[in-house]
């Protein structure tokens, strides 16, 4: 393992070639920023190749030499010249990052990929820049401040005089247009394939998005209007009828049996059935009336309330469901759930904590008015108001003593 380990490193580039790699990056950019500096701050009064200026001094941000070097391109090349300074710079990114994926390669002892020569994409550059400086020519107009030689320049100028005096301007357009599309990917090392893949993926990506969000904000809305609805239009379940029937002869044990009040565990606060058909739970006065949006995550989505085993999981039973705004008709145990559907719940007190951060509900709330109200006291209540009454009329205690 130490010998190959070795043998890698070895094969591997060396200090010095890794450094000059570096460095001819490093002049690309640097070669970047001075073109792109020397070309905005051009000025047509400034000494150049065209003209020896109005005699004052240079306004060019890179001196002389810059007032120089952006007059011969425009002159040349038109507005082309603000296009090659990018064309160097992705030029030098393709050769360092090239280099590097071949020292990978070799450490990994694989064969290198082929890359495109240096003097193939030379040419292609070429043509580049003469296609587009051509284009320019025919289609663009210019503004003296900028390309005193024209949009495209005077060899832009002359390749689109040749053209049009072969063919015409539509027929050199479209032949201009040809070679740009074939020069441009191997001077600037991509694919119109590739591109045409990127966009379409980042225009994916964006729609996904944009697809999410408005179906996460409709649900949100559609829980809102159907909690607004089950506020209104929700009343309280009616008690079960009971037909009477003819009263049968019972025994003296029967009778006593009948009196004795049926036994409750004490530690008992919810009674739930043990099937999870439609309908809901007793009238214990701890029950409340809350709502739950499905989640699309939620195991109730594709699945009916009675199959779910509602009351079973979550101790509470399904009293409707809305969506869409709407209630949805049949019997409730029978409703297949869908994603951002309304549950009305009869369930106990910790119901809404146990369940309020819960993945399987988009948004759980409790109905204020929901709560039962209770008359445990109310028969204490009434005594209580009657002696404080009769000891007020019997004058045996003021009002202000007996109101306490």
């Amino acid at each position: 393992m130490g010998t190959s380990k070795s043998h890698a490193i070895d094969r591997g580039p060396g200090r010095l070639e890794r450094v000059l790699r570096e460095g001819l990056l490093l002049g690309c950019m640097g070669l970047t920023i001075f073109l792109l500096a020397a070309l905005f701050s051009y000025n047509v009064d400034d000494p150049g190749w065209s003209s020896s200026g109005a005699g004052a001094g240079v306004d060019n941000l890179m001196g002389l030499t810059g007032a120089w070097i952006a007059d011969v391109l425009f002159s040349l090349i038109g507005y082309v010249a603000f296009v090659l300074p990018w064309l160097i710079l992705l030029l030098g990114l393709h050769v360092y990052r090239n280099w590097r994926r071949s020292d990978a390669a070799v450490q990994a002892g694989e064969e290198p990929a082929v890359d495109i020569s240096p003097g193939l994409r030379s040419v292609a550059l070429l043509v580049v820049v003469a296609s587009m400086a051509s284009l320019f020519a025919l289609h663009v107009q210019a503004d003296p401040a900028w390309a005193p030689q024209g949009s495209g320049g005077i060899g832009g100028q002359l390749i689109a005089e040749l053209l049009v005096d072969v063919f015409n301007p539509v027929g050199a357009s479209l032949i201009l247009l040809t070679l740009l599309g074939m020069t441009l990917p191997v001077a600037a090392v991509f694919s119109w394939l590739g591109l045409l893949d990127w966009l379409g993926a980042a225009v994916l990506r964006v729609w996904g998005r944009m697809r999410d969000r408005l179906e996460a904000r409709k649900a949100r809305r559609a829980a809102e209007q159907a909690k607004e609805a089950a506020r209104i239009s929700i009343q309280k379940p009616a008690a079960p009828v009971v037909e009477a029937s003819a009263p049968a002869k019972l025994d003296k044990k029967a009778k006593k049996k009948r009196r004795s009040p049926d036994p409750t565990p004490a530690d008992s606060q919810l009674s739930l059935p043990i099937s999870d058909d439609e309908g809901p739970m007793s009238s214990d006065p701890t029950h409340r009336l809350a709502e739950a949006v499905v989640s699309s995550s939620s195991p109730l989505v594709g699945s009916s309330i009675r199959n779910s085993n509602f009351r079973t999981v979550y101790d509470a039973a399904v009293i409707a469901v809305h969506r869409n705004g709407e209630r949805v008709p049949g019997k409730i145990g029978e409703i297949v759930l869908r994603p951002g559907d309304t549950l009305l719940l009869q369930c106990a007190l910790g119901f809404y904590r146990a369940h309020r951060h819960s993945a399987d509900f988009y948004l759980v709330s409790e109905i204020e008015e929901g709560t039962k109200p209770r008359y445990e006291r109310a028969g204490l209540a009434l005594v209580v108001l009657a002696v404080m009454v009769a000891s007020v009329s019997a004058g045996l205690l003021p009002i202000a003593i007996a109101s306490f």
